[in-house]
Order: structure tokens, then C-alpha cells, then sequence
């Protein structure tokens, strides 16, 4: 049939009545149904897709989509080819390309502005998993065959004891080699099942070996002419030295140098057991480090190596923590965790037997250079703790009197801070040693953000701790920090009133309600801490500064410690030791604590008494949580944070020396203090 050709459209508005419109869109229509053609063009002029090109789009974006697809479905047979495909590859993604060799199937990168940088992380090839099963087969097979020639090289030289002089000096060399073989040869006893870590430390120990027989370079047993017993001692030696030869290339060699990636424990939460060694903190920021808290966050990037756990954290971030801290040349550094660039949400870090937190503190330690006084006295309160009988033990364990189910599980809330030995650097400078802590979060303590009974205070500006009410309406920085419930209703401050009322009460009222609003474990053992250490930045009378005060109910209050960089005599800004050890305790001041010391006499002395009984208040536990911390920090960190910090306020102020003679005065001093004898 022959083609109706289309008649000439009109210019006629949308909708148009006109039959030739019709016939047109009639025909245009057909074309969108049924043509190949990817678009086609209305009777107006404009431009739109047929079926074929919806659907030709369409697959366009799906294909888009599914090559962009986490971690963005784009595995590179090269690092070049990656790289030239950056434009594809947002900032902080990782890909991955193909490996160059056997040892893996595919190395992961990350975009790192505009740049592929190794993550670390690779998946791992069969072949690479059994050459570890292979080599820790032959470590076996070479100790086992070196064992037997150090038996040998011992039956020798045992032999030959009494004979010809002219290789005395050689033999005694060879001797002190045997005797090192024969102690790199025992290590192999502890070598642990895990074929990774057995090939590692069996590599370690042929390392040792190797070094000690390097003694044997350049010795000739030559070519007969001793007799029979010693030109086969000679042989023998002779090819152990070729063995050390072959072995030196391995020295230093260390399995601890080894390290993996961290991978998360659960969505968007990883966990590390309680540190080993030092923890290495590393902060790429480049904007440099916050001169003020006023400056807020500078996003960084970071890394954090536990024990050779590494986690790389792409988007973090480091705030000033502290107020007189703040001014201090060295900062105490908030450590953001974020999840991605939007800097909205955050991930948690369980480091040892603590909460997950969401944000870590370096903590500079500027005024006691020690790296001791925090850290001690939170183990310290930790073990006063722990001494306790029975249930409940800890403060925090209150909070699980009485529930069920998900409610009575552990938390691994603390009511304290948590904090180990760290090393931080950044934008790969030494910036110093210190402690990454965990700060003054709410959930540590078990409080929600938003229940009006359940409230958790942080003592500042020195305001009374009989007028809670009152210091809740100061609104100047300089006060006390409500930091739950987020909202202070008049509920909230119905339950300080009711606190206030009870603190101002006289003392035959006072220590008749006690028992409703204090734990007796809690206060008595709080008293005795700060009494202990000298704890002058935290309660100076009635006066507080940087205790924590909290409670479950809005009746049964808790005081908790914080901040112990002032204690053992220490000034506030370490320039000088200003709290002798015989000074009466802070508190005993204030008509609230005097009041304490009536209803609590024989609590407290019965508690101190069971505190030095127990070995807990005494140099010799101090001591022992002292070598603990110091042990995680080398001599050469030491030198490496006074040459960065000479100006240090305590440098010559004071010291482990000062710190254990002050305690064994204090000691002393409180002994008589509770009438204690041993």
C-alpha cells in the first residue's frame, strides 16, 4: 500500500482540535511505539525519547549504578588503569586492581585527594596461603636439621677440649656461638599453633641463629691435615658457617613489625583488647592543630595502631578539649570518629574493657611530664573498687540492681575514665606522648540523653555542691555542665532542690537521710581517694571543680572523679609542689564533708583500715600500677617529648621519686589521721 505522506502540522496551542494535529501526533505516536530510533520530534519542534530510547537510557543508569556499586565494582587489571579512571572513583572510595604476582588476587586502594594509596588490606590467593603452610614446613625442617648440628658442633668441641692449642682463640668463638645456638634453639619450644604467627617467630629464631654463627665468616677448616677427630670437628663447623652465612640476610627480622587491618566487630563498631604496648596514634590534619576550643573541629584524617592492629580512619576529626587545659602549649585533643564526609555520623572504638566510644581524648598531660598522675589514680580508684564484697561491687554495677533481661546486661559502662599510654604524631611529626582516654560522656555512667530523673553533672567553676539548684540557673561558662538530661525540665530541677535541701540539713537530720541519698561504698571510698592522692582540683570544701555527679533516680546521688593530673602534691599548673602530705584532706573544710566525716566515722576508718590491710593504700601498689604505665613508653619517646616540650612546667619539679615519698607520707599522715596500725 502506498505511504500517506503526513500532513504539515500547525502551530496551533496544546491541546489543538485541528485534524491535521491529530494525524500527526497520530503518526508520532506510532513512532514512539514502534521505531528503532532512540528519539523523536513533536510538531512543535521538541525533542523526546521513543520506548527504544527510555529503554536505551535506562539501562544506561543501571549499568552507572552497578558500577558504582560499593565498593564501586570497578577491579582494575592495573594501578594505572585505576588511576586514570579516578574521575570515577569519589574521594575516600576504595577499588581494587589486580595483583602483579601470586601473593594476593586483588590490593585495595583508597582515593586519597586525587591519589590511589594502598590501604594495606588484600585478598589473600590460594597459592599465597599455601606457601605460608609450605615455608612454615620448611622453618620446622630447617630448626629440626639445625638442632641436630648444633648436638654435634657440642660433642665436638667437647671432644677436642684437650687437645691441639693452635685453634684455641677460633674454638672459643665457635664456643660462644654454640652456647647463643643453644639459647635461640630453646625458643622454639613456645612456638603457638597458628601457622602465620609459627612461621614468623620460627623466622625470628633463624634469625638468631643466623647472627651467631656469622662469628664463623672466613673460617677455613682446610683440607685434612689435623687428625681424624679434629679435621671432623673443622668439617663440622665449617658447614655450620656456611649455614650462618646463608642466614645472615634475615637479621633483623622482627614478627612484631607485622601488621593487618582492623575490620569492624559490628556495624559501624570495632573493638581492640586492652593494649600490649604503647598505642600509636597518627593524625594527618591540614589545617594544623586548633589553637582554641573556640575553633572547633578540623577534619583529619587518621590512624590508630594497637599492637599492630591498624585502623585508618578517612574521615575523623580533632577539637581542643579542656578549659584551663586549653592554653596550654601542648592541647588535649578530642579525636572525632566520623563514618564518611558528611562529618554527621560516627562510628564507636572498644579499646580493652570500656564502652565503645564515639570520640577519644589525647590527653597531653603538660603539667605533670611523668605521663603518670591521671592514668595512676583512675587504676587506683579502680582497685579501691574492686576490693569491695559482695554485690554490687563497682558504682556503675547500682545500675543493674533489680533488672532483667537486655537491662541487666553489662554494659561495659565504667563510671570512670579509661585510659592507655599513647604516642601521637601528626601530619607525620612527633607531637608527643600522652594518654588516649575516654572523656566525660554520659554514656559511661549509664545515663540516657533525655530521662528527668536520670541526671549526670559535671562539677565546674567551683560552685557548692550544697546549692545544685541555684548553679543549675547560672548560665555563664564558668558553672556547673548538665550534661543529661539534654532538656533541664522543672522535673530536673525538682530532684536538685531535693538534693540541696538534704546537703544544708543539720547534722542529726543529715546523717539520718543519709542513706536515701548517698551509697555509703561510694562516698566513703570517694572521701578516702581524694584524701589519698591529694586531689586539690577536685573539691576544695564544699567547692567543686571537676568531680561527677550523677544519679539513676534523682534521690540516690554518686560522686565519681575526674581530671586527677592535680594530686601528690602537685601545683595545678606544675610549676611546683604546693600540698604537703601532711595538709589536712581538701574537703574537711566544708560543712557538707564535715557532716560526711560525723555519719561516716566509722565507715571510713573501718574502710582505710581494710585499704591498707589489703595492700591497696600502699607505695608498693602504687609502684606496681606506676611500672605498668611506664613500662609502655620507651626512654627514646621520653627524650624525643623533652626535646619537643622543654618548656614542660615540671621538668624539675617533680618525679617518681616525688611522687612515691609523697604517698608514703600521706600514708603516714593518714594513718594517724583514722588511728591505723598494722
Amino acid at each position: 500500500m502506498a505511504e500517506v505522506p503526513l500532513p504539515t502540522p500547525t502551530d496551533n496551542q496544546v491541546p489543538s482540535t485541528d485534524i491535521r494535529d491529530a494525524v500527526y501526533a497520530g503518526a508520532m505516536l506510532d513512532k514512539v511505539v514502534t521505531s528503532t530510533e532512540l528519539k523523536y520530534t513533536d510538531r512543535l519542534g521538541g525533542e523526546h525519547y521513543t520506548v527504544d530510547g527510555i529503554k536505551a537510557e535506562g539501562d544506561k543508569v543501571v549499568e552507572e549504578t552497578r558500577q558504582n556499586l560499593i565498593p564501586l565494582s570497578r577491579q582494575y587489571m592495573t594501578l594505572e588503569a585505576a588511576q586514570a579512571d579516578i574521575a570515577n572513583i569519589p574521594e575516600g572510595s576504595t577499588t581494587y586492581y589486580r595483583s602483579p604476582d601470586d601473593s594476593a588476587l586483588a590490593i585495595e586502594v583508597m582515593n586519597v585527594g586525587g591519589t590511589l594509596q594502598p590501604t594495606g588490606r588484600k585478598m589473600p590467593s590460594q597459592k599465597a596461603v599455601d606457601d605460608i603452610a609450605e615455608q612454615t614446613q620448611q622453618a620446622t625442617d630447617w630448626l629440626q636439621r639445625i638442632y641436630l648440628g648444633q648436638q654435634s658442633q657440642t660433642t665436638a668441641i667437647s671432644d677436642t677440649a684437650d687437645k691441639s692449642n693452635a685453634n684455641e682463640a677460633m674454638l672459643q668463638r665457635i664456643y660462644l656461638a654454640q652456647q647463643l645456638l643453644s639459647c635461640a634453639v630453646n625458643e622454639v619450644s613456645g612456638l603457638p599453633d597458628t601457622v602465620p604467627v609459627m612461621q614468623l617467630d620460627a623466622l625470628m629464631t633463624i634469625s638468631t641463629l643466623g647472627g651467631a654463627l656469622a662469628a664463623l665468616d672466613g673460617f677455613d677448616p682446610g683440607e685434612g691435615d689435623g687428625d681424624g677427630d679434629q679435621q671432623r670437628l673443622l668439617n663440622n663447623l665449617y658447614s655450620l658457617s656456611m649455614l650462618g652465612g646463608a642466614l645472615v640476610p634475615l637479621d633483623g627480622f622482627d614478627p612484631d613489625a607485622i601488621s593487618v587491618e582492623a575490620r569492624e566487630t559490628y556495624s559501624e563498631q570495632y573493638t581492640f583488647p586492652k593494649p600490649g604496648n604503647i598505642i600509636k596514634l597518627f593524625v594527618t590534619s591540614p589545617s594544623g592543630i586548633p589553637a582554641s576550643k573556640g575553633e572547633g573541629e578540623y577534619y583529619t584524617t587518621a590512624t590508630i595502631d594497637i599492637d599492630g592492629e591498624i585502623l585508618n580512619i578517612p574521615y575523623s576529626s580533632i577539637s581542643v578539649q579542656g578549659d584551663s587545659s586549653a592554653a596550654y602549649a601542648k592541647k588535649n585533643l578530642n579525636i572525632g570518629l566520623y563514618i564518611d564526609d558528611k562529618y554527621d555520623d560516627l562510628f564507636t572504638l572498644k579499646i580493652g574493657d570500656c564502652l565503645p566510644h564515639d570520640e577519644w581524648v589525647f590527653k597531653a598531660n603538660w603539667i605533670d611530664h611523668t605521663n603518670l598522675r591521671n592514668l595512676m589514680s583512675y587504676h587506683l580508684w579502680e582497685r579501691m573498687m574492686a576490693s569491695r564484697d559482695g554485690w554490687p561491687k563497682r558504682d556503675i554495677d547500682n545500675y543493674y540492681v533489680g533488672k532483667t533481661g537486655l537491662d541487666e546486661m553489662d554494659t561495659r559502662a565504667t563510671g570512670y575514665p579509661v585510659g592507655y599510654p599513647c604516642v601521637m604524631y601528626i601530619n607525620g611529626d612527633f607531637y608527643g606522648t600522652g594518654a588516649l582516654a575516654i572523656g566525660k560522656k554520659k554514656e559511661n555512667y549509664n545515663i540516657p540523653k533525655n530521662k528527668a530523673e536520670q541526671i549526670m553533672i559535671v562539677m565546674g567553676g567551683w560552685k557548692s555542691i550544697t546549692t545544685m539548684y541555684d548553679n543549675a540557673q547560672v548560665t555563664d561558662s564558668d558553672t556547673i555542665e548538665i550534661k543529661a538530661p539534654k532538656t533541664v525540665s522543672e522535673e530536673t530541677l525538682g530532684y536538685l532542690q531535693t538534693w540541696d535541701a538534704f546537703a544544708n540539713l543539720a547534722q542529726a537530720d543529715f546523717t539520718q537521710q543519709a542513706p536515701e541519698h548517698l551509697d555509703t561504698r561510694n562516698i566513703v571510698d570517694f572521701y578516702l581517694l581524694l584524701a589519698a592522692v591529694g586531689a586539690t582540683d577536685l573539691f576544695a570544701g564544699d567547692k567543686a571543680k571537676n568531680a561527677i555527679f550523677y544519679t539513676w533516680d534523682g534521690t540516690k546521688w554518686y560522686f565519681g572523679p575526674y581530671d586527677l593530673d592535680t594530686t601528690y602534691g602537685l601545683h595545678y599548673n606544675g610549676t611546683q609542689i604546693s600540698y604537703a602530705a601532711d595538709s589536712a584532706p581538701k574537703t574537711d573544710g566544708g560543712t557538707f564533708w564535715k557532716k560526711i566525716l560525723v555519719t561516716y566515722a566509722d565507715e571510713l576508718a573501718a574502710r582505710y583500715a581494710e585499704l591498707r590491710d589489703k595492700d591497696i593504700f600502699s607505695v608498693n601498689c602504687l609502684y606496681d600500677i606506676a611500672a605498668g604505665l611506664s613500662a609502655k613508653y620507651t626512654h627514646e619517646l621520653d627524650k624525643a617529648e623533652i626535646n619537643k616540650w622543654p618548656t614542660k612546667p615540671s621538668l624539675t619539679v617533680t618525679s617518681r621519686d616525688q611522687i612515691f615519698s609523697w604517698f608514703n607520707d600521706r600514708l603516714a599522715y593518714l594513718d594517724n589521721k583514722f588511728n591505723y596500725t598494722r
